[in-house]
């Protein structure tokens, strides 16, 4: 289910975080708690604007944010499938 991604999103169940270590795991899930609240926040104001394929790069070369699962933030398109990868 996971393939290469760090994270799984589960209708109703919440996520599953991984990484090859527990100081990895920990982060990846905290940046992923994150990312979920905006997104919660975006929504309930109004439509989420998303970042283009340029605005998506500029932001996951930051590194306080490198690796971090941002599929939330970049809508998927046949061209771009969604994948949180890290």
């Amino acid at each position: 289910m996971l393939k290469d991604s760090a994270a799984v999103l589960l209708r109703g169940h919440g996520d599953a975080v991984v990484g090859a270590s527990l100081e990895q795991a920990v982060p990846r899930t905290i940046r992923l708690a994150f990312v979920a609240e905006l997104a919660h926040m975006a929504v309930a104001h109004c439509e989420p604007l998303y970042l283009t394929e340029e605005e998506l790069a500029t932001f996951l070369r930051r590194p306080y944010v490198s690796g971090a699962p941002m599929g939330i933030l970049f809508k998927p398109s046949a061209e771009a499938p969604l994948a949180l990868t890290a």
